[in-house]
C-alpha cells in the first residue's frame, strides 16, 4: 500500500500527459499529416427550444394558474420570434413539436375549456 502511495504522483502525472495526448483536436496520420476533419463531438449551434410558441390567450394563462400553478403558466408567457428572425440571428437548430393532423380538426375546439365549461374539473399532471 505504502509502493502505491510512493507512486501516486508518478501514475496522475502518466495518466494526464495520456489524457491531455488525446484531447487534442486534429490527428496525424502515418505520412506525419495532420488530419483537420472537424468531428460531430467539435460541433456547437444556436438553438431554441419550442422555436415556434405562441403565447396562449390571456384566459388559457388565467385556467392554467388556477388549475396548474401559476409557475406553469408564467413560463408559457412568451412567443418565439419567427423562424426567419430566428436564423438571421444565427440560430441554426429548432425544436418543432408536430403532430400529424391529416383529416383536419383534431385541435379546432380546445378540451380542457371544453370540460371547465360542461363542469368537469382537468386532473392535476403528475
Amino acid at each position: 500500500m505504502r509502493l502505491l502511495a510512493a507512486r501516486k504522483p508518478i501514475l496522475l502525472f502518466i495518466l494526464a500527459s495520456y489524457l491531455f495526448a488525446c484531447s487534442s483536436t486534429s490527428t496525424t496520420n502515418a505520412s506525419g499529416v495532420q488530419d483537420q476533419t472537424l468531428r460531430m463531438n467539435e460541433i456547437q449551434v444556436l438553438g431554441t427550444h419550442n422555436s415556434y410558441h405562441i403565447q396562449p390567450r390571456e384566459r388559457i394563462l388565467e385556467l392554467l394558474a388556477i388549475f396548474d400553478t401559476q409557475e406553469t403558466a408564467d413560463s408559457l408567457e412568451y412567443t418565439a420570434l419567427p423562424l426567419e428572425e430566428q436564423f438571421d440571428r444565427g440560430v441554426r437548430q429548432l425544436e418543432l413539436d408536430i403532430f400529424a393532423d391529416p383529416e383536419g380538426g383534431m385541435y379546432a375546439t380546445r378540451a380542457h375549456l371544453d370540460r371547465r365549461r360542461s363542469g368537469v374539473r382537468p386532473s392535476r399532471a403528475r
